[in-house]
């Protein structure tokens, strides 16, 4: 994520006409990619307040370092900085229930989370339905 913020966002932002407001960025990723999105957003929160989380579990991993689940529980601090939390996953996905219950236990805490749900497995039918419904609400 070091690269990301350090490097790459600096580099598009002086080489290109963007929008270099914090406020302006979305990050999603699919599979272990939405695992590096939970890290990478999460270590820097606020700086991309749509974060989407494709068939991925934000359960977090015996080499993890960071733990994000304090920010996920001040949901005042988190709603100033986060606008989506956009949770997608396959019906039969085995991550299915994990995903659905987080969602619960954020929708209850008030956090600006929203689940979506589609036939399907692990796999780039279900992917690409996430990321059309992410789309949709970021534009």
């Amino acid at each position: 994520d070091s690269v990301l913020v350090k490097d790459c966002i600096p580099y598009i932002e002086n080489k290109y006409r963007v929008d270099a407001r914090d406020c302006m960025r979305a990050m999603a990723g699919l599979s272990f990619g939405s695992y590096q999105t939970v890290m990478t957003t999460m270590r820097h929160l606020g700086k991309f307040p749509w974060i989407g989380i494709f068939s991925g579990s934000l359960d977090r991993r015996w080499y993890c370092d960071f733990d994000y689940f304090p920010l996920l529980a001040d949901s005042d601090s988190f709603n100033e900085k986060v606008k989506l939390l956009f949770l997608g996953v396959g019906e039969q996905e085995g991550i299915a229930d994990n995903i659905e219950g987080y969602y619960s236990r954020f929708k209850d805490n008030g956090l600006p989370v929203h689940l979506f749900t589609t036939p399907g497995y692990h796999e780039w039918t279900v992917w690409r339905q996430c990321v059309y419904e992410f789309m949709q609400m970021i534009f």
